[in-house]
């Protein structure tokens, strides 16, 4: 048997013996329950749901064995800082603030949480189904069950923020609150896929970006 055929045959054994080590892909968190969450009043974006209808999903790579429904604990605050045009969608920057999610599973309490550096929303949608999507990055603080192998901590991504509200949007500025109906998903993600970092979006400066189309 050849050289490379002999360390190739290793090769597999130590990958039966030693499988690779789990680790999370992602945690999508359903906030959709009937229970108003979402808040944006005085240039302040807050989430803030703590009931027993939402609904984790634990991707450890794959969803964990059970779905955690009940005593989840969703947090996010973060700042307004100023809006841009990107093509027709009229996007607003907001920065700092903090994201935590903590949960019972199997009994016991785990958390993820952190410092977000920064956000974007925009209108998704109008008419009388109107919606905000949006998207961020946070540094990570965790303890989960499964692997607790949360791979990039330190730029993680929050995607596929959706905020559901009950009224037409289709002349929102981001200059009046959001008080209504609005409920919220997201996923989290162990990378720094979600933006652009903090740099880029002070590029776009205020006093230019946040001129209106005429």
């Amino acid at each position: 048997m050849s050289f490379r055929r002999v360390i190739g045959a290793v090769a597999v054994c130590l990958l039966v013996v030693f499988p690779a080590q789990a680790e999370y892909t992602s945690i999508q968190a359903n906030m959709l329950n009937g229970i108003a969450d979402t808040v944006y009043s005085g240039g302040v974006m807050t989430i803030d749901t703590n009931d027993s209808t939402s609904q984790l999903t634990l991707n450890d790579p794959g969803p964990l064995a059970d779905l955690v429904e009940g005593n989840v604990d969703l947090d996010l605050t973060t700042t307004f800082h100023h809006v841009y045009w990107d093509g027709p969608d009229l996007k607003a920057v907001f920065s700092g603030g903090n994201f935590s999610l903590n949960f019972t599973y199997d009994s016991n309490p785990y958390y993820i949480q952190g410092p977000i550096s920064n956000m974007i929303f925009w209108v998704s949608g109008t008419g009388a189904n109107s919606y905000i999507d949006g998207e961020g990055l946070f540094d990570a603080v965790f303890d989960l069950p499964g692997s607790n192998d949360w791979p990039a901590p330190l730029e993680s991504s929050i995607k596929s923020l959706t905020i559901t509200v009950g009224t037409d949007l289709s002349e929102f500025d981001w200059s009046t609150p959001l008080m209504d109906h609005n409920e919220t998903v997201l996923t989290l993600y162990p990378d720094n896929s979600a933006i652009p970092g903090p740099a880029t979006l002070l590029l776009l400066l205020p006093g230019v970006a946040v001129l209106r189309r005429r």
